[in-house]
């Protein structure tokens, strides 16, 4: 537990060398991951605290540390794609979660697996997921993204037809 917090502290520390906002960012992302993993707020098992952190920290604030960090100027394409982006980090939190009914309930969670079951996990996972490269795919054809974004149309339905097919499995597949 110590060095995990040494671990976040340098990490804040870190961030701040490379600019305020940037520190700002790292110092949220690193309460969000107390909230997140410790004994007394447990938020990894709360039905809104888990994917807050994940969606918010992850998807959001850690990027926008990133950008900050590199200099990329704030626009309405770099928030296009900020946004867009926090939703395929989102599916990819539900995904992930799928096949751990059995361990999230017997720590008593509350998640959207143990609450709703891996199917209804993996459709938000897919809805997601969806919402990101959709948006993407949109934004490629009408030429606010390089066109060639659209050469991973294929890899989508891939991606999209594999979770479908994972629905499928009995209680959620496995890892």
């Amino acid at each position: 537990v110590g060095y995990g917090y040494a671990a976040l502290s340098l990490s804040v520390t870190v961030a701040f060398l490379a600019g305020t906002l940037a520190g700002v960012c790292a110092s949220l992302c690193a309460i969000l991951a107390v909230l997140y993993s410790h004994p007394r707020t447990r938020w990894k098992g709360h039905p809104l605290g888990g994917p807050l952190v994940n969606g918010l920290g992850y998807g959001l604030l850690s990027s926008l540390a990133g950008w900050s960090a590199a200099g990329v100027s704030a626009n309405p394409r770099t928030v296009l794609i900020w946004l867009l982006s926090s939703f395929g980090v989102m599916g990819c939190y539900f995904a992930a979660q799928a096949f751990q009914h059995g361990e999230d309930a017997a720590r008593g969670y509350r998640t959207l697996v143990v609450t709703h079951g891996p199917t209804a996990t993996l459709q938000a996972a897919r809805i997601c997921l969806g919402v990101g490269f959709i948006g993407g795919m949109i934004l490629s054809i009408s030429g606010w993204f390089p066109r060639i974004c659209l050469a991973g149309i294929p890899l989508w339905w891939w991606v999209d037809d594999w979770l479908r097919r994972w629905a499928q499995e009995p209680d959620g597949g496995s890892a």
